[in-house]
């Protein structure tokens, strides 16, 4: 009762009527309300109508204030049905404004101006915990009209969000992330091999075919993980791809082998980067630790190569291809 109090002392030409009340709820996403189950205010069942309240699409229902015990807090209890909302959120309008949410949903993702207190995770879901005092925000306890503004209220709302931390599309976005590095790595193995095997050399156009395949992945990856799943959709196009590959490579050098070895190679990059693309939280170490390796390996196993000789011999072919 201090907040009509303030109301009727900060305006004289203000009615208080003691006697009843509007009770209020904002919603700004009153679309996204598909059942109102309970509307309970200080023990009286109410009926609530479409509305406005600060500009907000509100829930709107009177309320007689002589049933009401003055000498406590006013208790309400709502339930509700929400669908096509990714996010809740509350307004810290009180003096002392207390929330606790319960979240079955296994990402926390904390929405707004303010942060919990609080918060403790489980398997199948979360709590969180908020404290925010009047202090805390640039809101007067009490206003008419429409001061504050849409904005300055919704700069202070915090809530939850549901957030979806890898669905097949962000995964086909992190898989083509690396794909420019693996793509890269994998010529450098080509250019590597060619250079380690006795008499082996590779045209142009090979590694065109190769690109090509590579760059296919992808694709496929995206097409298929739309009907089957990330998971089953990416085994089947690494498989693909590196089935092609070695298949390809041992048919055009007939140096069975090697093209083994690099399609060994082929799957076990992929396989690696499937296991970066479902840790998030050590995407990166994954990943830097993967980078230093296959680079690692290949400059072991080109150090004893001498470039130079290579390139005088390339520079030898040349000149004797003009003479011919």
């Amino acid at each position: 009762m201090v907040a009509l109090s303030r109301l009727a002392a900060s305006n004289t030409v203000t009615r208080v009527l003691p006697a009843s009340t509007v009770m209020q709820l904002p919603v700004s996403g009153i679309k996204y309300l598909r059942a109102l189950t309970q509307f309970e205010v200080g023990g009286q069942a109410l009926h609530p109508t479409s509305g406005e309240v600060a500009g907000f699409p509100a829930l709107s229902a009177p309320l007689d204030l002589r049933g009401v015990d003055r000498t406590i807090a006013l208790p309400f209890r709502l339930e509700f049905e929400l669908a096509g909302s990714d996010s809740l959120q509350f307004l810290p309008l009180a003096a002392d404004t207390a929330v606790t949410a319960k979240v079955d949903w296994p990402h926390p993702d904390f929405d707004g101006a303010f942060l919990p207190v609080s918060h403790e995770l489980a398997i199948q879901g979360y709590m969180a915990n908020w404290h925010v005092l009047e202090l805390n925000r640039a809101i007067p306890p009490s206003w008419t009209g429409t001061d504050p503004s849409n904005a300055s209220l919704l700069g202070t709302a915090f809530g939850v969000r549901l957030f979806q931390p890898s669905d097949i599309y962000t995964q086909n976005y992190r898989a083509v992330r690396y794909g420019i590095l693996f793509i890269a790595v994998t010529f450098a193995c080509f250019f590597a091999w060619e250079h380690l095997v006795h008499g082996l050399r590779l045209h142009p156009m090979q590694y065109l075919l190769v690109g090509l395949a590579l760059a296919t992945f992808y694709l496929l990856l995206l097409a298929l993980s739309e009907h089957w799943g990330f998971g089953i959709s990416y085994a089947v196009s690494a498989a693909t791809l590196v089935a092609l590959t070695t298949t390809y490579m041992a048919g055009a050098t007939q140096i069975r082998h090697a093209a083994l070895g690099i399609g060994a190679a082929l799957g076990a990059s992929y396989g690696a980067l499937y296991v970066i693309l479902l840790s998030e939280d050590y995407a990166l170490l994954f990943g830097s630790l993967l980078l230093f390796a296959i680079l690692a390996t290949l400059m072991l196993a080109t150090r004893k190569v001498d470039w130079s000789k290579i390139r005088g011999a390339a520079a030898t072919d040349v000149e004797s291809s003009e003479r011919g």
